[in-house]
């Protein structure tokens, strides 16, 4: 059996589970969930797909909307966040599950838009969106660091991160945009204690980097004389 949140349209199959809603901008009161008891613990794959009203066709940014996933056997809990988008999918080991959908926009439009979930037994393909979480909310990533600064994005601890990528540019100028210097950029993996980084290279050459051991902060720097625009986003195990 499965509860949803609010304006949710659920279907249910034999082989398969989904609950659709209605999720507002600016509103976290407002959920999608779906709550799933399996006859046997086994692999099952979460899928999402999130789409706009006719009303909201023009939203200019889009909204932002994240999904926590509980995957539970035998009473003990795993949980992992994702940003839900469309195609976005996540595997894990459940004897039963719980996925709750909520809005995180922070900046844009104000209006509604519509989020289902699927869960099926079974493997996500692999040519299926990696899960990943963006840093922080869209008004705070991407972060415009100024000249020899830095800024810290924190790691989230209930979202299974085991992975980063940052990107990296230029503010665009008179219609262009600065090449960057070689080293001008840096990524490092900070721990707490006496000596914290445990982690450093710069993003341009690297693609998704594991995430260090014990890393609770990922800092970026600017050791350029401009501004460089960095985003980061974590990828999540699943």
């Amino acid at each position: 059996m499965f509860s949803t949140g609010e304006n949710v349209g659920p279907a249910t199959q034999q082989q398969g589970w989904s609950a659709m809603g209605t999720l507002k901008t600016y509103n976290d009161d407002r959920e999608v969930s779906l709550q799933q008891q399996f006859d046997k613990v086994d692999t099952y794959t979460v899928t999402f797909q999130r789409t706009l009203g006719p009303s909201n066709a023009d939203f200019a940014a889009g909204p932002e909307c994240e999904a926590l996933i509980s995957f539970t056997v035998a009473g003990n809990t795993i949980t992992r966040r994702v940003d839900v988008i469309n195609g976005m999918s996540i595997q894990g080991i459940a004897g039963s599950i719980l996925v709750v959908c909520k809005d995180k926009t922070s900046t844009g439009a104000v209006g509604e838009y519509n989020v289902t979930i699927t869960v099926a037994p079974g493997t996500r393909a692999p040519n299926q969106i990696q899960p990943f979480l963006k840093a922080g909310f869209r008004a705070g990533n991407p972060a415009t660091v100024l000249p020899a600064s830095s800024f810290d994005f924190d790691v989230p601890i209930d979202a299974g991160v085991n992975s980063v990528l940052v990107l990296v540019a230029r503010p665009i100028v008179a219609g262009a945009a600065s090449p960057i210097p070689e080293q001008a950029c840096q990524v490092l993996h900070i721990a707490p204690g006496a000596i914290p980084v445990l982690a450093q290279y710069d993003p341009r050459s690297q693609s998704w980097v594991p995430l260090a051991p014990g890393a609770k902060t990922i800092r970026v720097y600017n050791a350029d004389t401009d501004d460089v625009i960095f985003t980061v986003y974590y990828g999540i195990d699943g």
